[in-house]
Order: C-alpha cells, then sequence, then structure tokens
C-alpha cells in the first residue's frame, strides 16, 4: 500500500497517536446535514419495494431513494409531525402513526384518519400490514383493524387479555400482538391466545416483535429476549448476561439470512447500542463503532440486506457484511491531541470518509469524500469527541480531546 506521510507528522512522531481499530462492519451516519427533517428519528423506518427509506420524526416524515432527500410535514398534509411509527402496504401505500391520528401517503395526497373516522385514540404506537390488505394499528385503547373503508376495535371484551398495545407483527396467518403488562397475545383471525411469563417469556412488557425463517417468534422486553418455538414453546432466552448490550430491547430486525439485529437502549442510563447475532455469537456496536447515537430505536433491514436504524440523533445504516479489517502495514496518525486549532491525520492517498461524535454520539462533523490532509476545529466546542474514519479497507477511531 502506498503512503504519503505529511512532514508535519514525520517529525513529530513521539506525539502521535497511532491508533489501529478492527471492525466487522461498516456504517455509514445521515443527520439534517444530509437531508434528515430532523435529527430526532424515533417514529421508526420503513423500506418500500423499490428501496425507498421512510423516516418518522418528531418534525415530519423524510423519504430518501439513495440518492435524493425529500419530506413532507402538516403543511403537505401529514396529519401531525410527531411521528411514532410506519409501515408500507403491498400496494406501496405508506401509513405514518402520529400522537393525533393516521396519515396514509399514496405517492401524492395524504389522507388522515382520527377519532373521527373510528380509531378508538388518536395516538399510534405501532402498525402492521398484512397480505390481504388490512392495516392493523397498535393503541392504548386496543388493536384496530382497517380494510381500507371501515374500523373494527378489539379490546379486551373481545378476548384480548390487555388493550395496552405496546407492538404488533403479521407473519403468515398470525398477528403477533406485544402488550404493556400482559405478555403476548397470538391472533388467528379469530382467538386470541395469551403468552406470559407464566409460560416462559421473561417479562410480561413486550417491546419488540420479530420472526426469523424459521418462524421463531424473537419476542423483546426490558428483561432482554425470550425465542420461542413453532410451538411457543421457549427455545432460548439472551440478555446482558449471555451476548446483549443491555436488557432494554427497543426492537428487533431479521434478515434473508437470519443474522439477528437488537436495538437496546436504556433511558436512564443513556446507555445503548446495537447487537449482531449471526447465529453462534453476539457482537456489539456503539457509537465508538460508528453508530450515530446511543439512542437506537428502531430498525429494519432493506432488500440488499443493509440494517437501517433510526437513533435520537439521526440515521446509521449498517453494513453486517463489510468485511473491514485493519491493513498491518498501514498506520493511523493524528496529531496533535489535545488539538486547538487544526487536526491532521494521515490519510496514505486519495479520499477517506470520517466522522466526529461528541461523548453523547451526536455528529459534530463528517465528510464521506474528503482528500485533504488536516480538519478545522477552530468552531468546535471544548471538550471530548471521538473521530473515526476509514481509508481503503482501513477503519481507524481515536478518541480527541479539544482545548
Amino acid at each position: 500500500m502506498k503512503k504519503i506521510l505529511f512532514a508535519v507528522l514525520l517529525v513529530m512522531i513521539p506525539a502521535m497517536l497511532f491508533v489501529k481499530v478492527s471492525a466487522q462492519v461498516g456504517f455509514t451516519n445521515f443527520t439534517s446535514l444530509q437531508g434528515l427533517v430532523d435529527d430526532f428519528v424515533t417514529g421508526g423506518v420503513a423500506i418500500d419495494a423499490n428501496n425507498v427509506k421512510w423516516f418518522g420524526t418528531q418534525s415530519g416524515l423524510s423519504k430518501y431513494d439513495d440518492e435524493n432527500w425529500q419530506s413532507f410535514d402538516t403543511d403537505d398534509g401529514l396529519v401531525d409531525n410527531y411521528i411514532q411509527c410506519i409501515a408500507i402496504d403491498n400496494s406501496l401505500n405508506v401509513w405514518i402513526g402520529t400522537e393525533n391520528g393516521v396519515s396514509k401517503y399514496n405517492g401524492s395526497i395524504f389522507t388522515n384518519y382520527t377519532t373521527a373516522d373510528g380509531l378508538p385514540e388518536n395516538s399510534i404506537l405501532d402498525i402492521a400490514c398484512d397480505n390481504s390488505g388490512n392495516v392493523w394499528l397498535a393503541s392504548f385503547s386496543g388493536l384496530t383493524k382497517f380494510n381500507g373503508t371501515d374500523f373494527q376495535n378489539y379490546t379486551s371484551s373481545d378476548g384480548m387479555s390487555s388493550d395496552f398495545i405496546s407492538c404488533i407483527t403479521v407473519s403468515g396467518e398470525n398477528l403477533y400482538i406485544g402488550t404493556f403488562g400482559a405478555g403476548l397475545m397470538v391472533y388467528n383471525g379469530s382467538t386470541f391466545t395469551p403468552l406470559t411469563t407464566e409460560n416462559g417469556l421473561l417479562d410480561n412488557n413486550i417491546s419488540a416483535l420479530a420472526t426469523d425463517s424459521e418462524g421463531h417468534l424473537w419476542v423483546g422486553s426490558y428483561y432482554g429476549i425470550t425465542v420461542l418455538d413453532n410451538s411457543y414453546s421457549v427455545s432460548v432466552t439472551y440478555t446482558l448476561n449471555n451476548g446483549l448490550i443491555n436488557n432494554y430491547v427497543q426492537d428487533i430486525a431479521i434478515d434473508d439470512n437470519d443474522n439477528v439485529i437488537v436495538c437496546e437502549y436504556a433511558d436512564y442510563l443513556q446507555d445503548g447500542g446495537i447487537s449482531l447475532y449471526n447465529g453462534s455469537v453476539w457482537e456489539n456496536y456503539t457509537v465508538s463503532d460508528g453508530l450515530v447515537n446511543a439512542m437506537v430505536k428502531r430498525v429494519v433491514f432493506d432488500g440488499e440486506n443493509f440494517a437501517w436504524i433510526t437513533t435520537g440523533g439521526g440515521v446509521s445504516k449498517m453494513d453486517t457484511d463489510a468485511g473491514i479489517m485493519f491493513n498491518e502495514s498501514f498506520e493511523a496518525f493524528v496529531y496533535p491531541n489535545p488539538v486547538k486549532d487544526v487536526l491532521y491525520l494521515s490519510n496514505g492517498y486519495g479520499s477517506i470518509s470520517y466522522c466526529i461524535t461528541d461523548i453523547s454520539g451526536k455528529i459534530i462533523d463528517q465528510n464521506s469524500d474528503f482528500e485533504g490532509s488536516s480538519i478545522n476545529f477552530n468552531n468546535i466546542s471544548k471538550g471530548i469527541y471521538l473521530i473515526s474514519y476509514k481509508f481503503e479497507d482501513n477503519v481507524f477511531s481515536s478518541k480527541i480531546i479539544k482545548e
């Protein structure tokens, strides 16, 4: 590998920090600097059949087609700007659940629904679309099915174990329903079957649901993950003690190869990250590995098995098969550290990508096509930062102190 070492670096080697960091995944981060309407992207993500990404934020809806960004808010017809969940049906309609109703976007106009149209309440917590064209909506007032014309509401009076619905997912002919406090329900179209800690669940407060290729159901809670087999018996459990970053599961997604990604975030600890399971081992990734923010909330895989992770500080695109490893013959330099005005780094030759974040994970500066040798720190406040940068197949990261 050809290396270009800058003169100032060559004469100051004793003061330099040599950093070699290996990584098995790659992260590409997106914030309002790239086109998101807001960095607080806790309203979820959905990807349509054309591989277009839709993100829900506290300030509206953002659309990304891998080249261009477009955003929508109440001025465009959205029922409310504070989005809590997103789903896409087989007709490519985008369903957006908000604090004040649900919107359907057909690519040109928004159609809005509230309690005036039949919803039991306006705060929609999760949405799932089945293969029959039905849209299922979760709220604190029960479960709602919309067939395109009429709303049908289900509550405890219809056999549900609770009206406090947290999350829903469709798999085959079944609808899986997570609740706050009453465990899990399986709905086969006619009856609701409850599953609780008495059946082996780690917790009755369900926060995430996903199914793998064998039909196993992954049930997330704030006590970890319970995996149920096809007969709904406990197959295995995962917690902090055997692989997870922490037990506070926010979301679960499973790709075509049965790689499992788990979002974990403990609000009161402000501790979070991603756990990746390949069928045999868990690997954990946090802000120090390139994740855009610790407040991870939702994750979904696209058609190419890239994972898209929404957080309280932007969106991370995660390549679970990047195969990035450091080259032993290449040495990374950052100088000076602490830095006052200008940070110098070696970039071999050609362009690199870099990202600078503060200790909370907020992106301070980033560039995906950087060909310089120095980064201006004049406008960066005093504090501790992390810089991660990639050159060819080499990924490096270092903690930087700004004086």
